[in-house]
C-alpha cells in the first residue's frame, strides 16, 4: 500500500515537471533530478550497509535498496523528455542512464 502511494507520488511529480511546475534540475536537491538521485544515494547505501550485516538486518537493508530502484525506476517512462511532445519539459536521456547505471552497479 505505501509502496503504491511513494509510487503514485513520484508519477505526479514526474507530470508536474513536464509541464514546468516542479524544476526538472536545478543543481540542487530542491528538484526531481535531485530527489531521484537522491533516492538513487539511500538505495546504495542501503544496499552497502546490508554487506556489513547480520542476517535479519542484512535482507531487511536488501529488500529496501530494491524497493528504492524501483520505485526509481518505475516513475523514469514517465519522467523522459519526449521529443514528440513539443516543448515539454523532462530528464535527458543521458541524466536516465546515469541514474540507471548507478541502480545497476551497487544495488541490482
Amino acid at each position: 500500500d505505501a509502496y503504491y502511494r511513494a509510487k503514485f507520488l513520484l508519477r505526479y511529480l514526474a507530470y508536474l515537471t513536464k509541464i514546468g511546475i516542479v524544476a526538472v534540475e536545478d543543481g540542487g536537491d530542491q528538484s526531481f533530478l535531485g530527489l531521484l538521485q537522491m533516492l538513487a544515494q539511500a538505495a546504495t547505501n542501503a544496499a552497502h550497509a546490508s554487506a556489513n550485516s547480520n542476517d535479519e538486518k542484512k535482507r531487511a537493508l536488501g529488500r529496501a535498496s530494491r524497493v528504492l530502484a524501483s520505485l526509481i525506476l518505475s516513475v523514469l517512462p514517465y519522467a523522459m523528455n519526449n521529443a514528440n511532445d513539443g516543448g515539454e519539459k523532462g530528464l535527458s536521456s543521458d541524466t536516465i542512464s546515469d541514474l540507471v547505471d548507478v541502480i545497476e552497479s551497487n544495488v541490482v
